[in-house]
């Protein structure tokens, strides 16, 4: 399916996550090279089924990995993006912000999405 755009999120800090399982899902990124990646923080919420695990991880670390993280998920999108430069594309507007810049994507697997 050479037009599918392959999008993620994932939670950085979760109870017990180590450092070298953080650098497995980096690793695993960097491999899979995906249109759009997001990420959060775990945060530790009284009441709900996670309240068992507690919040190990301090928040400058979770902190430091979300920070790599989007980094990464940065320079792989500016990659992708690049390989756009030259070409005129057919997009489909998504709105207007103040009816200067607009926000559009392409029908492409490596699709550009934002405002431009």
């Amino acid at each position: 399916m050479p037009k599918l755009a392959i999008r993620t999120v994932f939670i950085v800090g979760y109870p017990g996550e180590t450092e070298k399982e953080f650098q497995t899902l980096l690793d695993f990124m960097e491999e899979m090279r995906f249109d759009h990646a997001g990420a959060f923080q775990f945060s530790f919420e009284p009441g709900t089924v996670s309240e068992a695990l507690g919040d190990p991880l301090p928040a400058e670390v979770k902190e430091e990995r979300y920070q790599r993280l989007m980094e990464l998920q940065q320079t792989i999108s500016l990659q992708i993006n690049q390989t756009f430069v030259g070409q005129t594309l057919d997009v489909l507007v998504e709105g207007f912000n103040n009816g200067i810049t607009m926000g559009a994507r392409t029908g492409m697997r490596r699709k550009s999405m934002g405002w431009c």
